[in-house]
């Protein structure tokens, strides 16, 4: 049991494993596919760098391989401690000379790796079944004027809703509509989660969702020279973030 706002809550925010995507007719769910950094600025691992500071202490929940992580440590001298419930991922990331828990945020974990200036939360509420719950725990183990940094797919993405229209609601190994999700999110929806959280949003954007394969097969995207193309997105999302914001991007401190 943890203790919240002078409650006890049982930590039941679990990851859903890549293993329970069977049955969602999706053949490839593999245990790297998430593995990269992508530094664009208009991407959430590239806006995200915009908010942390050099030498800050980073608590990077759901890292993965963790090359983000590593890119914080080699380029902005963090120190990162990682959280990862995969064994095949927490064992990619250590290999790498990283500090990763296997398992999940816990109070044990709160107690022996907190206070730090930043949680990450950078495609994971998504996985989890009480995000507001899981945001409460972080948020102890804020140091003052500490940050939180979300960012969930947007399931109201144009192409989504295109296939609503059409009757079709499809899972994939990847992207907004990947198999492993547990939750789905609006602008709204994220923004009200971290508010009943008790945190307060600082900052709030879309990612562009360039790399989106939609934008390279699909016309009349395909037909556009990359820079045009970005412009277009960047001006689309900029207009109606919305319908065509590919992820919800958020920067929030403890109210």
């Amino acid at each position: 049991m943890t203790i919240i706002g002078g409650r006890e809550h049982s930590i039941s925010t679990q990851f859903l494993t890549d293993e329970r995507a069977r049955g969602f007719v999706v053949s490839d769910v593999s245990e790297t596919r998430y593995s990269g950094f992508l530094p664009d600025d208009q991407e959430s691992h590239g806006m995200a760098l915009r908010f942390i500071a050099r030498g800050s202490r980073v608590l990077d929940i759901g890292c993965g391989t963790a090359e983000f992580a590593r890119s914080l440590r080699d380029q902005l001298e963090c120190d990162v401690v990682g959280i990862e419930p995969h064994e095949g991922r927490a064992a990619l990331a250590r290999s790498h000379g990283l500090t990763v828990v296997g398992g999940y945020l816990t109070s044990q974990v709160v107690a022996s790796q907190m206070p730090v200036d930043v949680v990450l939360f950078l495609d994971v509420l998504e996985h989890v079944p009480d995000p507001v719950e899981l945001l409460s725990l972080a948020a102890v183990g804020l140091k003052a004027g500490g940050l939180i940094i979300v960012s969930v797919p947007n399931v109201a993405h144009w192409t989504v809703r295109l296939k609503l229209l059409a009757g079709r609601f499809e899972y994939r190994p990847t992207g907004i509509m990947d198999a492993t999700h547990l939750r789905w999110f609006t602008q709204k929806t994220i923004a009200d989660v971290i508010r009943v959280a008790g945190l307060r949003i600082q900052y709030q954007e879309v990612s562009r969702g360039h790399w989106l394969p939609v934008y390279g097969n699909r016309l009349p995207w395909r037909h556009l020279p990359h820079g045009p193309r970005r412009k277009v997105i960047d001006w689309l999302c900029r207009y109606k973030p919305g319908l065509f914001g590919c992820q919800h991007f958020l920067v929030a401190v403890k109210d």
